[in-house]
C-alpha cells in the first residue's frame, strides 16, 4: 500500500467517526517543493477533493498528521454546507470556521492577522487512534516511500515528486505525478513505472498534455499518444 492509499484510509474513518460520514471521497498527492502552495485543496472537475500534503509532513508525529487531516475535512465540510470559513485570501480563519472546527475536535488559538490557528486534536479522538492506526505498518509504508524517493532523479519542477512511465510493448515514455495511471494509445496498454537513468529526461523533443476531464497534466515525446487512465479519454495538448 502507497502512503497516499493509507493518508486515504486515514481519511475514511476520521470521517466516519469525526464527521458522520458526510464528506465526500477524497485523494491525497504529496509535493516535495519548499514553496508553500496557496491551498491544500483543490476540487478537481467536480469528481473529488485532492488534499496536497508536503513529503516533510509525513515525516512528523502522527498526531500531527491527524491534525492536518482534521483541518483540510473541516474545510471541505464548510465548503458542502456552504460555509465561508476564511478571508484575506484564505490566509485567515475567521470565526465561522472556529466554530466548526471545535465542533469536531480541533484545538485552536486566536493570532490576530492569522485568525484561529489549529494547534492540536482533541485527546479523546487520538485516543482512538491506536483502532485505525498501527504505528509499525505506517513506519514501513512511510519507509517504502523514502527508497521509492531516493533512489529516482527529482525533475518536479517545484511541485510534485515526478515518475517516469515507460510502456512496455513500445518507446512510449512520459513523466507525471507518482500516482498517474497512463495508457500508451497506440498499444491500449497502462504504462509502468521506471527508474529514471542519471541526467535524463525524455528522448528527443517533448511536450505537455492533459487530460480534457480531470485534467490532470503529463509530459511526454513529441511522437507519443496517451490516454488519462482515470478518465479514459484522450489526453490532448495542453496549450
Amino acid at each position: 500500500m502507497s502512503v497516499e492509499e493509507e493518508l486515504e484510509r486515514w481519511y475514511d474513518v476520521l470521517n466516519e467517526n469525526v464527521f458522520s460520514s458526510q464528506l465526500p471521497n477524497a485523494v491525497f498527492t504529496v509535493y516535495c517543493s519548499e514553496q508553500r502552495k496557496k491551498s491544500s485543496i483543490i476540487y478537481e472537475s467536480g469528481k473529488v477533493y485532492n488534499i496536497y500534503i508536503h513529503r516533510n509532513v509525513l515525516h512528523g508525529e502522527i498526531d500531527k498528521i491527524i491534525t492536518f487531516i482534521i483541518h483540510e475535512q473541516v474545510h471541505i465540510y464548510c465548503r458542502i454546507k456552504k460555509i465561508s470559513d476564511t478571508s484575506r485570501n484564505r490566509r485567515y480563519h475567521n470565526n465561522r470556521y472556529a466554530a466548526v472546527a471545535e465542533e469536531h475536535g480541533l484545538i485552536l488559538e486566536y493570532r490576530g492577522t492569522e485568525g484561529y490557528v489549529t494547534v492540536g486534536t482533541d485527546d479523546e479522538i487520538l485516543k482512538s487512534l491506536p483502532a485505525f492506526i498501527n504505528r509499525d505498518r505506517w513506519g514501513k509504508i512511510l519507509s517504502e516511500y523514502e527508497i521509492r524517493y531516493q533512489n529516482r532523479l527529482n525533475y518536479d519542477k517545484g511541485n510534485f515528486c515526478s515518475q517516469v512511465f515507460a510502456c512496455e510493448n513500445c518507446n512510449n515514455k512520459a513523466v507525471g505525478q507518482e500516482r498517474t495511471r497512463i495508457i500508451c494509445d497506440k498499444c491500449r496498454t497502462l504504462m509502468v513505472p521506471v527508474i529514471r537513468e542519471k541526467n535524463t529526461f525524455l528522448p528527443g523533443k517533448y511536450k505537455t498534455v492533459k487530460c480534457p476531464g480531470c485534467r490532470r497534466k503529463i509530459t511526454g515525446i513529441d511522437d507519443g499518444k496517451y490516454i488519462c487512465g482515470f478518465c479514459f479519454e484522450k489526453m490532448i495538448d495542453a496549450k
